[in-house]
Formats: C-alpha cells, sequence, structure tokens
C-alpha cells in the first residue's frame, strides 16, 4: 500500500511538472516589448509560484487521503469477531517451573585406617560386596600382638598372686602399708598393660562398624602398612542423604518429616525424600535455605553419588503418595 500511494504522487508532481514547463515555454515564445516585458515577468513568476503552491498542496491532499485509506484498511471492522484472546494462566510461586538438584550421599560413610604397624593377611571382602555389622573385613598379621598379649597376661597373673599374697600377710601385720600400696601399683599396671597389647591384637582384624557394602579397597594381600593407612572404604545404603538448597520464599511449606516427590536425573527412577534437617540460617547472596532430606533404600536401587531434581512447586506442594493434598 505504501507503494501505490508513493506512485500516486508521482504522478501528480510530473503533471504539474507538464503543465508549469508549457506555461514557461509560452511566455518565453511571446516577443518582448517595453510595454508588455515586465507584465510578462510578473506572469511568469505568479505562474512559477502557482503552480509549486499548488503541486505542494496536492501532493499533501494525496498523502493525507492515502493515510486515511491506510487507517481506514488498518481499523477492525466492526461486523468482525473480535480477535480470540491468547490464553494466558497465571503462575504462582509455588508453580513455578523452577527446579533445584542435589547429589545422594550414602546415610553412613567409613574410611577404615590401620591402627598398627603390620602385613596383610586377608582380604574377605571386595568392592561393591555387601557387608554386615560387625564382619570381619581385612586382617592384619597378628603374630607379634599375640605374643604381646600373652606375655602381658602372664606378667597380670603374676602381679595377682603376688598381691594376694601381700594383702594375707597385710591382714597378719606381716607386711606394711607402703608394700601392700607397692604391690597393688605393680597389679594396676600390669592390668593396663595387658588391656593394650588386648586391644592391639584385636586392632589387627578390621570390621565393618554397620551393614552395607565395600566402595573401595586401598590395599593388597601381603602389603605392608603403616598406623594410620587406609585400608577400606564402606558405606550403608540402605538409607541415603541429600542437601539442596532452597528459595527463601518457600521456607514457609517447609517442615521436618515433610516428604518430598522427586525423581533421579540420569533414569527418571522416582524416589521420596523425607525432610531431616533445615538450617537456620539463609544464605544471603542467593537468598536460599540448606536443607537435608533421607531417602529410604532398603531394595538398594539407588546409588550413593547419583543426582536427583526437585521442582520447587513440589517442594511447596503437600504430599500423598504424588502431588496432592493431604
Amino acid at each position: 500500500m505504501n507503494s501505490l500511494a508513493t506512485m500516486k504522487q508521482l504522478m501528480i508532481k510530473k503533471r504539474w511538472q507538464f503543465l508549469l514547463s508549457t506555461l514557461i515555454a509560452y511566455v518565453s515564445l511571446t516577443p518582448l516589448n517595453a510595454e508588455n516585458s515586465a507584465t510578462q515577468m510578473l506572469a511568469l513568476k505568479s505562474a512559477k509560484k502557482w503552480a509549486v503552491t499548488d503541486t505542494r498542496d496536492k501532493v499533501r491532499a494525496s498523502s493525507d487521503e492515502t493515510n486515511r485509506l491506510i487507517s481506514q484498511a488498518l481499523r477492525p471492522s466492526d461486523n468482525l469477531p473480535p480477535p480470540p484472546m491468547r490464553e494466558t494462566s497465571i503462575k504462582t510461586e509455588a508453580a513455578s517451573d523452577a527446579k533445584v538438584w542435589m547429589v545422594i550421599e550414602a546415610g553412613q560413610h567409613a574410611l577404615l585406617s590401620s591402627q598398627v604397624s603390620s602385613s596383610v593377611q586377608t582380604i574377605n571382602k571386595r568392592m561393591g560386596q555387601a557387608i554386615s555389622a560387625g564382619e570381619e573385613l581385612v586382617s592384619l598379621d597378628p603374630t607379634l600382638f599375640a605374643a604381646r598379649e600373652q606375655k602381658a597376661y602372664s606378667e597380670l597373673q603374676v602381679a595377682l598372686a603376688l598381691q594376694q599374697k601381700i594383702e594375707r600377710l597385710y591382714s597378719d601385720r606381716a607386711a606394711s602399708d607402703v608394700e601392700l600400696a607397692e604391690v597393688q601399683a605393680k597389679t594396676a599396671g600390669a592390668e593396663a598393660d595387658y588391656i593394650i597389647a588386648n586391644e592391639q591384637l584385636q586392632q589387627c582384624f578390621i570390621c565393618s562398624p554397620f551393614s552395607g557394602r565395600v566402595m573401595r579397597v586401598f590395599v593388597e594381600e601381603h602389603a605392608f602398612v603403616d598406623r594410620g593407612t587406609p585400608i577400606i572404604e564402606v558405606l550403608n545404603d540402605e538409607w541415603l542423604e541429600g542437601s539442596l538448597f532452597v528459595p527463601f520464599s518457600a521456607l514457609k511449606y517447609l517442615y521436618i518429616g515433610k516428604k518430598i516427590p522427586t525423581h533421579l536425573t540420569q533414569d527418571e527412577h522416582p524416589i521420596v525424600a523425607t525432610i531431616s534437617e533445615i538450617d537456620s540460617g539463609v544464605d544471603p547472596a542467593s537468598a536460599t535455605v540448606r536443607i537435608r532430606v533421607r531417602i529410604d533404600n532398603t531394595d538398594r536401587s539407588i546409588r550413593p553419588g547419583q543426582m536427583a531434581e526437585i521442582p520447587v512447586s513440589a517442594l511447596v506442594a503437600s504430599y500423598q503418595g504424588a502431588i496432592g493434598n493431604d
């Protein structure tokens, strides 16, 4: 439509230019003399001024008419139905599509190290194998520590026998208070030596502190290890934990014991997390609050280290087998 208006303006302009050129040629061909020269020049100037003014008025009028036609074409007719309104949904903060993520961790985790210096005798459990509480995982060579324990036990027996003898003499007034105190001190020292020797012997056998699985083994059989050397890493994956940072605005919907439906990021496996802890502070940089959740994993279908994503809508919603009302 803009191209049509431009063409109309050019046609009007060319028409008036032709009329103006014709008038100028006519005036120029008329013989000049003293009587009519001034009259011809005045007529020529008037013709030019009239032609320019009239052309400008015509162009302006044509432009106004074109604008009117454009406005009329763009104006919706009263007989036409109004255009359909696009449906919009009002999304509250509770229905936001924002998500938070968490890394799932084992409920219990332990890195067991050697408490004595000895060589590795046997490794009873390997990576990934299930373990029970109190089960022996790795044993170190106990020969030296068993000998020390036996020696300490013998010395304790001698000390106890000597103490009994001095106590009988003391009751018959044949031993002094100093002799009695001295023998009692020796017996206490022998008893302490035996406890230490027995504890070191027990430390040669590394047992699991809880049920779960072996995560990794750091040593091999027959290798010598010093005190403090990592031996085996175990975890309890019957229940899992996770930490996540939620918006402060969602805090009013959260409480200890609330169940939150979610799923694993890798395979969409559905899980239910229960809030176990809520931080008392707020991170000023991100305006978020840290919470910890607990996840039941008795079927061991979830592995520690996997990630889960939780929509903010799931945080603020109630739970009854799925997102719904209590």
